[in-house]
């Protein structure tokens, strides 16, 4: 390990003050071993013949996997209905929760800005977690915070406050044809809170930082619909309905910050107690709308030949003047086969169901005021011997910009044999999505780097199976349920771009590419054929190689591997989704099992990334690949030397790094009793124990190859990612 550190720039003699004999597991120190939930919840309801009612409360409480952190919350829940008349029937159905949760800090930051399991990662396992004071140990060479350090000297909390639900009316104006009027509102109201002590890094620097953000995010409904439903005899039945809808989103915040403390104890309670000449404010209000438009009609002949057709107009604000609505229409036809005379000889044939459907949707998820020219703060400059600020633009505007539509048609079939003892489904489906809503580069003369435009097109296509047998129906029973979903995603055309490569995590940048023919945002990178060894023909290459250096392929043969040798390595979007469920039941217990998997999918392991690649030789890394490393008295073709990890340059993005997160996992096991006493207060009692996430198989060598920490299904990068906990909890259902 000399060579290592030698190359990391410190002497291999020199050694912390305080560092302790074998070392810190840093994450045993971070985590709960033994992490707490409650759930409780209680339902009441009744009525007459006019009024109903259901009301419920409910109480959950988390310890997290992490220590210092926590999440609680209570809910109510209230639904009335009420028949005023023969004809007007009115109701109001309410859901109002509170939450609290005391959280660590986690982000996609690195060095100072790392959040706790970042540092958890990578902390120096060799250094321990106190000065001889009692004060956190900071380390002189790693400008990354102490673990426990960030666990106990930040404070992030939350407050939320969340009430949504519906009021309805409805007049029947004949028994076949009624109106029904509803009005929604969903109202968030959040305030957090984050002080960030003097015993961490940043903290120290500032004297203490504090911040509180309070904001609402609320959107309100109105919906009037008209409904028809007419039997015209009895193999013929009609059902229409027409409405229209308007909905608004509105989202506003402030945010306060402070710094220069005197004291921590005060924490966000006392900004003002800051230095004055670091305080800031800021505020804004975003909203957007939308108005549609909607059809529909169902009609039946002989209760075997089924039709559907419906007829969307979308209208969003968030679009070019002149292209704000969307069209989108779609048809469905199912045939009952099994009801056909000439299949009654078939005994076996419970069920047979044909189906088809072809349809279009919308989609507007892009940021508000994407085709408006906006302005946002600009820097501060100096006018006539004065501070003044300034605005400039906030984005590259498209007021072209229309809706993004997808495309699907799908064919299905229906089964069921033996009285349906085996029954299930299978379709067949495609799915092409065009306009598509993306982030293009644009050159940089234009101050933006990005503008958001409608190009190209996207194809998913595949096919979905599910069957469920009931294997014994008598009084042990054993029934079992399989899903299995075959995706291919490819992009069909970009509009004349020959491709665009985007994305970035960590210390790495251009992670990703968008290219025809190939799966959306596929993994761009190096691919690694193995380590130069010493006996190898080093005249082969150009590049500045030594014995124990990654040996990356050259691509296009020019004995340079740069950035023109980069090929895809693999994508995030699954080849195959599969679950298998058993249900066994004998008198009163019950025992469920869930297993479910992925097959065919990668994911950007961010710290295999900075194991390979550090920006410092006292950083953490996975053990194996160190323990195994290349020396000239072990000769791995597989692990490199480590001893000037970025002397090829940065290809974080490699064939290594870019990992096969497929897995198979045990989900869910569920034993159960059902007791029912001989009692007028208690009708059953259910008592349960079960386990969640119990075991995972995989080759993935991240905590969770299920996770998807940067909350896009496109594009999977595992960084600083917070664990699926193994669950076991114990409980009891009462009916009264």
């Amino acid at each position: 390990m000399n060579e290592i550190q030698d190359a990391g720039g410190a002497a291999v003699s020199e050694r912390v003050t305080g560092i302790v004999d074998g070392g810190t597991d840093w994450q045993e120190h971070i985590y709960s071993p033994n992490a707490a939930i409650q759930s409780h919840n209680i339902s009441f309801s009744g009525g007459n013949d006019k009024t109903n009612f259901f009301t419920s409360f409910g109480y959950f409480d988390q310890e997290g996997v992490v220590k210092n952190s926590s999440f609680t919350r209570y809910t109510a829940r209230l639904n009335i209905s009420h028949k005023a008349s023969e004809q007007f029937n009115m109701g109001v159905n309410l859901t109002t929760s509170y939450t609290f949760d005391d959280y660590i800090s986690g982000g996609f930051g690195t060095n100072e800005s790392a959040g706790v399991l970042y540092a958890a990662f990578n902390w120096d396992p060799t250094e321990t977690i106190y000065n001889s004071d009692g004060t956190y140990f900071t380390s002189p060479f790693i400008n990354t915070d102490n673990p426990l350090a960030l666990i106990y000297g930040e404070q992030a909390v939350s407050n939320k406050y969340r009430t949504f639900g519906t009021v309805f009316g409805e007049y029947n104006f004949t028994p076949e044809f009624k109106a029904r009027v509803n009005i929604g509102g969903d109202m968030n109201y959040q305030r957090r809170d984050v002080y960030i002590d003097k015993s961490t890094i940043t903290g120290s620097a500032s004297n203490g930082i504090a911040s509180i953000l309070q904001g609402m995010n609320s959107n309100y409904l109105v919906e009037g619909l008209l409904s028809y439903n007419k039997d015209f005899n009895e193999n013929q039945h009609f059902d229409a309905l027409v409405g229209v809808t308007t909905q608004k989103f509105i989202y506003d915040d402030v945010t306060t910050v402070g710094e220069g403390f005197v004291s921590d104890v005060t924490k966000t309670y006392n900004i003002g107690s800051g230095d004055p000449t670091l305080r800031g404010i800021g505020s804004s209000k975003t909203d957007n709308k939308l108005l549609s438009y909607l059809a529909r009609v169902n009609y039946s002949l002989f209760d075997k030949y089924l039709f559907t057709s419906s007829f969307r107009v979308d209208g969003s604000s968030r679009f070019g003047e002149n292209n704000k609505f969307g069209y989108f229409p779609s048809f469905a036809f199912a045939w009952r086969a099994d009801q056909e005379s000439f299949l009654s000889s078939f005994e076996q044939l419970s069920t047979l169901k044909v189906r088809t459907s072809w349809g279009q949707t919308g989609n507007q998820a892009i940021g508000n005021f994407q085709s408006l020219t906006t302005f946002s703060n600009g820097p501060v400059y100096v006018y006539d011997d004065q501070l003044a600020s300034s605005q400039q633009p906030s984005r590259f505007s498209n007021p072209d910009l229309k809706w993004e539509t997808t495309e699907q048609i799908n064919f299905g079939v229906d089964f069921g044999f033996f009285e349906d003892r085996i029954s299930g489904g299978i379709d067949y489906f495609i799915k092409n999505t065009y306009d598509m809503l993306l982030d293009l580069p644009v050159p940089t003369t234009t101050g933006f780097n990005t503008r958001t435009s409608n190009v190209g097109s996207v194809r998913n296509s595949g096919f979905e199976l599910s069957i469920l047998t009931r294997n014994l129906v008598n009084e042990f029973s054993w029934s079992t349920s399989a899903n299995l979903t075959a995706l291919r995603n490819e992009v069909i055309d970009l509009g004349g771009i020959p491709e665009i490569i985007t994305g970035g995590a960590g210390w790495a940048n251009q992670i990703s590419i968008i290219r025809e023919g190939e799966p959306v945002y596929s993994f761009y990178g190096y691919e690694i054929e193995g380590v130069w060894q010493q006996n190898d023909d080093f005249a082969s290459t150009n590049d500045n190689v030594s014995p124990g250096d990654f040996k990356y392929r050259d691509i296009n043969g020019d004995s340079t591997v740069n950035a023109d040798d980069r090929t895809i390595l693999g994508n995030s979007i699954p080849k195959l989704f599969y679950s298998l469920g058993n249900n066994f039941s004998y008198k009163q217990f019950s025992l469920d099992i869930l297993i479910e998997g992925v097959h065919g999918v990668s994911m950007y392991n961010n710290n295999l990334a900075e194991t390979y690649f550090p920006i410092s030789f006292r950083r953490n890394r996975y053990a194996e690949p160190i323990l195994n490393r290349w020396t000239p008295e072990n000769p791995s073709n597989e692990y490199p030397s480590f001893v000037d990890p970025l002397g090829q340059g940065q290809k974080y993005v490699n064939s290594y790094t870019v990992e096969d997160a497929s897995y198979l996992r045990v989900k869910n096991i569920r034993f159960s009793y059902q007791y029912q006493p001989k009692s007028a207060f208690i009708g059953s009692a259910t008592f349960f124990v079960s386990a969640v996430n119990l075991l995972t198989f995989t080759n993935y060598q991240g905590l969770d190859p299920s996770i998807n920490p940067n909350g896009n299904a496109d594009l999977r990068v595992d960084f600083n990612a917070y664990p699926n906990a193994i669950s076991l909890m114990f409980g009891i259902n009462l009916s009264l």
